[in-house]
């Protein structure tokens, strides 16, 4: 692969990732969502493979793609979601998101070092994405101890990754991702959706 295309891939792959989320909460039923993200993060250990980093990103893509392709075709109504700025939100958690993936991919290191990294990071943040879309899209009342999740499973996989393999440069994106989608939810997001 030329490395234009690597980064090509480094790019679309936390992009393909949202979209897929994005169109399946908006097209599919509440189980039907729930088994989604199940299969969504379970697919993540096609990171861990023991093939090149960019063929895993690119095998995810295309099976991502799939549910996107599913979600689109099923004929349903589309959830409308409350928000202060709906473009705000959305370039915030693609920049807090998309952005920093890309980023802790074009980190010069090993590349089995690389993919521990980038599913950290994918961890670390997703959490904090599922909150916040929980929240916008009203399903139901969130019990209290949940918010406290995405916290402890951000600084869990930050020590965690950091512990085994030390890298500042990621270590300060991974925690600009984070600091950016809390700052995206306390900026574009209604504190209660009614």
């Amino acid at each position: 692969m030329w490395a234009a295309d690597e980064y090509l891939l480094y790019l679309m792959y936390p992009v393909v990732i949202l979209l897929a989320d994005y169109s399946c909460s908006q097209k599919l039923e509440k189980n039907e969502i729930f088994y989604f993200r199940v299969i969504l993060a379970i697919s993540t250990g096609i990171l861990l493979l023991p093939i090149k980093f960019e063929m895993a990103l690119f095998l995810r893509i295309n099976f991502i793609c799939l549910f996107i392709f599913m979600a689109l075709i099923k004929n349903c109504d589309v959830r409308m979601i409350k928000l202060k700025s709906g473009i705000g939100f959305l370039l915030g958690v693609y920049i807090s998101y998309s952005l920093v993936l890309y980023l802790v991919a074009c980190i010069k290191m090993d590349p089995e070092i690389l993919k521990k990294w980038y599913v950290a990071v994918q961890i670390g943040l997703v959490c904090k994405l599922k909150i916040m879309d929980f929240n916008i899209r009203n399903y139901e009342a969130l019990p209290v101890v949940i918010i406290y999740v995405a916290p402890i499973v951000f600084l869990f996989s930050l020590i965690t990754i950091n512990f085994f393999h030390l890298n500042i440069l990621a270590s300060l994106i991974f925690v600009a991702g984070y600091a950016g989608l809390t700052f995206v939810e306390r900026k574009y997001m209604y504190e209660k959706n009614t």
